[in-house]
């Protein structure tokens, strides 16, 4: 075999793992995002589930039991998929909607929902700025490699940092807002306290 044979295969074999390679990432793509979109929703009846509980609690006459369920009901990590973003919403609101029943069964008084509620709406927002940074990352680097190009260094740069902006600002929201739940649930156990003395 001649050196030009063995430089010719050798590109042939380096072409077909090149074909291979991209057939099966847009083969395997879309597998690994129905995947993704699994999970989330598999999370997201988690708390429905726990929504469920807490309501059972609370229409058998038993809020004081309700409360170590309230904080399990909000959503606080990143989706796997963007796809579940409103239903994040919903069952956040639907954590601000029981906290206010549950203070009304309790005769307690919730000086800091307004914040909290500020800190949900915050915390979506830029959950859904993160998805968007990761998006135009992709959707970019996608278009680039299809024309044979690669991601300059500095755009690469701009996207780490846009990223871990938002990512350092959900840190901090999560941990201003477990704090602020940790005060919410001391009010209603206050007022419990206050509530059952009375009766």
């Amino acid at each position: 075999m001649t050196s030009s044979t063995v430089i010719i295969s050798v590109i042939l074999i380096l072409f077909s793992l090149t074909i291979l390679g991209t057939l099966g990432y847009f083969i395997f793509k879309p597998t690994r995002e129905l995947i993704l979109r699994s999970r989330s929703k598999s999370e997201l009846a988690k708390k429905l589930d726990m929504i469920q509980r807490f309501d059972t609690l609370l229409e058998n006459g038993a809020p004081l039991d309700a409360i170590p369920h309230l904080s399990s009901i909000l959503f606080l990590d990143i989706p796997r998929s963007a796809e579940n973003l409103s239903g994040i919403r919903e069952i956040n609101q639907a954590f601000l909607a029981r906290a206010l029943a549950l203070s009304e069964k309790l005769g307690a008084h919730i000086p800091n929902i307004e914040v909290v509620e500020t800190l949900i709406v915050e915390r979506g927002e830029l959950t859904q700025l993160l998805f968007k940074a990761k998006y135009s990352y992709e959707t970019i680097l996608e278009k680039r490699e299809n024309d044979g190009k690669s991601l300059p260094r500095w755009s690469l740069n701009e996207f780490e940092r846009k990223e871990g902006e938002i990512e350092s600002s959900l840190s901090i929201n999560l941990k201003n807002l477990k704090s602020e739940i940790n005060k919410l649930e001391l009010s209603l156990k206050q007022g419990s306290i206050g509530e059952y003395l009375i009766h």
